[in-house]
């Protein structure tokens, strides 16, 4: 698929191959080595293709010039796996307890949308109180909207890993990153260049992939 070096350096970040590292290792999956491959092909970001030309393609003595970006993105990879994880296993016990993956993500949803919002309010001045309040009467509707479709992709996404293995389905999510770009192109704009196309199409041969495995 690749060279050990050079590509296989960054793919090794991207935290779809990290799912399946620690899911392997704690959540008594396994998958197999082409399975586990595609995986690592399916979940690379779009916009990847910028961190592959800078990091990925450079010569391996090379790579020694990125280190913290590398060490942010292992973090990050690692960070996601670990929520995924817990998330998973969260959700399936939940349904095994005989209730519902929405239960779980809307539990999950209430302790982290009611801590958060109350930090950034307390850490405001006066002023930059009101100034929240008064952005939050302008712009609710659009708010609960966001809301509503993240709590709504969340569920999806974690009744699936009930049905499926955790990793497959944590690489299938990064699919939305395809959307993204083309509500970036469509809504922002944005500049569709050969690297984000090469990109799109590295993503969709994943999801090829995937399914004829």
């Amino acid at each position: 698929m690749t060279s050990e070096r050079g590509p296989w350096l960054v793919e090794r970040l991207d935290h779809g191959p990290v799912v399946v590292i620690y899911h392997d290792a704690f959540g008594g999956e396994h998958a197999s080595g082409g399975r586990a491959e595609r995986i690592v092909v399916e979940a690379k970001p779009a916009h990847q293709g910028e961190r592959r030309q800078a990091v990925g393609l450079a010569h391996p003595g090379q790579t020694l010039h990125h280190r913290k970006a590398l060490a942010f993105a292992f973090t990050n990879a690692l960070i996601i796996a670990l929520y995924t994880f817990v998330d998973g296993s969260g959700v399936r016990g939940t349904v095994a307890a005989g209730h519902s993956a929405a239960a779980y993500v809307m539990l999950l949803f209430v302790l982290d949308g009611v801590p958060y919002p109350s930090l950034v309010y307390l850490r405001r001045d006066a002023a930059g109180r009101r100034a929240i309040l008064d952005y939050a009467r302008r712009r609710w509707p659009l708010a609960a909207l966001g809301g509503a479709a993240s709590i709504g992709s969340y569920t999806i996404a974690l009744w699936a890993m009930t049905r499926a293995p955790v990793a497959m389905i944590a690489a299938l999510r990064e699919t939305s990153v395809l959307f993204g770009a083309v509500f970036g192109v469509w809504l922002l704009k944005e500049r569709f260049g050969a690297q984000r196309a090469a990109g799109a199409l590295v993503i969709v041969g994943g999801v090829v992939a995937l399914r004829l495995g």
